[in-house]
């Protein structure tokens, strides 16, 4: 019996084949062995967020709690590609550069970049950097639970010891993340956490473009486009978004920001009063 028929025909080591697995790597088993997944199978384990991320368990957190995950970035294109055709030319030795934008729906429709876990009765003064055994102690388990994980990734109120950047809101490396794939997520403070405008430095706005000197980006500012997947209430959808150069910074990008439902990434350029901005949705 080949490897082909034993793959095709015998559980558990089909299913345990799969959950072993990234999803680019299976599409290259199914293209050497020529074979196929079912409709499920594809859905379950050839996602992209399995090529990303090491726990997805963690976004599925975030969007139980009904939070909004924003992921972009065009390297997420290649990954892409990787999984739809294994024998596409996508060799690339650089390290890919994923972002992750979380943020919650106010009850009065605002958006927000910060989750308080307290009751509205404590909801009052700014609270300090807590440690996890504190948050044991206050909260119930699965609350808990949802703070420790959650504070990595944004803003939270208890917010754990360590997890609040201790100067500027910015993007902060993460570490949930497979090899060779470099994730960011923004994590802002308590001044900024109503924001709608995001600042980004030259080097990681390049590589939301997918480019590797600032020449590049300004040869290109009539096309920059990214990859941008949303995922809210257990749905995901993948967007298409570009960026673009204002020469204006304030009318174009402070006044149109405050009505907008997304939020805005800035990178500031030479001369001074540009800078090209990204809408995300």
């Amino acid at each position: 019996m080949s490897i082909a028929d034993v793959f095709s025909n015998i559980e558990p080591f089909r299913g345990s084949i799969l959950r072993m697995l990234l999803p680019s790597e299976i599409a290259s088993l199914l293209a050497a062995l020529h074979c196929s997944v079912s409709a499920w199978e594809r859905m379950t384990h050839m996602d992209i967020m399995h090529e990303i991320f090491q726990d997805i368990r963690e976004l599925n957190t975030m969007q139980s709690l009904g939070l909004t995950v924003r992921i972009f970035g065009s390297d997420l294109e290649i990954m892409n590609r990787k999984i739809r055709d294994p024998w596409a030319s996508t060799d690339v030795s650089r390290c890919l550069y994923v972002f992750v934008l979380i943020s919650e729906r106010c009850s009065d429709g605002s958006s927000t970049l910060h989750k308080d876990f307290r009751s509205n009765s404590c909801v009052k003064a700014t609270a300090e950097d807590v440690d996890i055994s504190d948050v044991n102690e206050k909260f119930p388990k699965r609350v808990a639970e949802d703070i420790n994980v959650l504070s990595r990734w944004m803003l939270c109120t208890p917010h754990l010891t360590g997890s609040l950047p201790s100067t500027v809101p910015g993007w902060v490396p993460m570490f949930n993340t497979r090899r060779c794939i470099a994730l960011r997520t923004y994590i802002s403070s308590y001044k900024e956490y109503r924001t709608r405008i995001m600042y980004m430095d030259r080097t990681l706005m390049r590589r939301v473009f997918g480019y590797q000197h600032d020449r590049d980006v300004l040869t290109h500012v009539s096309d920059l486009t990214t990859v941008c997947y949303l995922l809210h209430d257990n749905t995901c959808s993948k967007k298409t978004i570009g960026g673009r150069l204002t020469t204006n910074t304030i009318q174009d990008v402070y006044m149109p920001a405050q009505s907008q439902e997304g939020y805005i990434i800035v990178n500031a350029i030479q001369p001074l009063g540009s800078a090209i901005i990204l809408s995300l949705p």
